[in-house]
């Protein structure tokens, strides 16, 4: 299976694993810190993606590093992707996971785009009506990005909504050039 069909089942099955006991927020910095070990800690990573290290070798350097400070959930499930070899999966299990636990948490998190800081009032506005319209809490992120010339662009999850005047003038140009 390809990481993409595989992915998507890790990290629905260690969300539900977290939900149950209570652990979803301790699993997903527990995550979070997994990630920053392997993108600061070049020995770490090196013995957790490469495939000549045993399985036994992984498991011991998963408890010696995690056991002591981490949940049995993410020990076992660190355990998990060393013997089925699934450790190539990983950046991706966790971004998942992240999407999974705040839809367990009944979250969307947006990225909103302004050419200009929009006052907090007016994003509480947008984050109100997103609520109005889905039942879910929306947390939002302004971004300020000048090149977009006004409006704002959207994006929730896998949805962008773009109502920028730069993706208006890229429009109008595609129809003058005939594309």
């Amino acid at each position: 299976m390809s990481t993409k069909q595989v992915s998507p089942k890790y990290a629905r099955a260690l969300c539900a694993a977290a939900k149950d006991k209570g652990l979803l927020d301790t699993v997903e910095k527990e995550l979070k810190v997994l990630a920053g070990i392997l993108v600061d800690n070049a020995e770490f990573a090196g013995v957790f993606f490469n495939p000549g290290v045993s399985v036994k070798a992984k498991i011991k350097v998963f408890e010696a590093v995690f056991s002591k400070d981490c949940s049995d959930i993410f020990v076992s499930f660190l355990k998990v992707v060393a013997e089925k070899r699934r450790e190539d999966c990983i950046d991706d299990i966790i971004r998942l996971y992240k999407t999974y636990a705040n839809e367990e948490r009944n979250l969307l998190i947006g990225q909103l785009v302004t050419a200009d800081k929009l006052a907090d009032v007016n994003v509480a506005v947008i984050a109100d009506r997103i609520k109005q319209l889905t039942g879910k809490t929306a947390i939002i992120e302004q971004v300020v990005d000048a090149s977009v010339i006004g409006g704002f662009a959207l994006q929730i999850n896998d949805i962008c909504y773009d109502g920028t005047i730069k993706r208006r003038l890229e429009n109008i140009k595609a129809l003058l050039n005939g594309k």
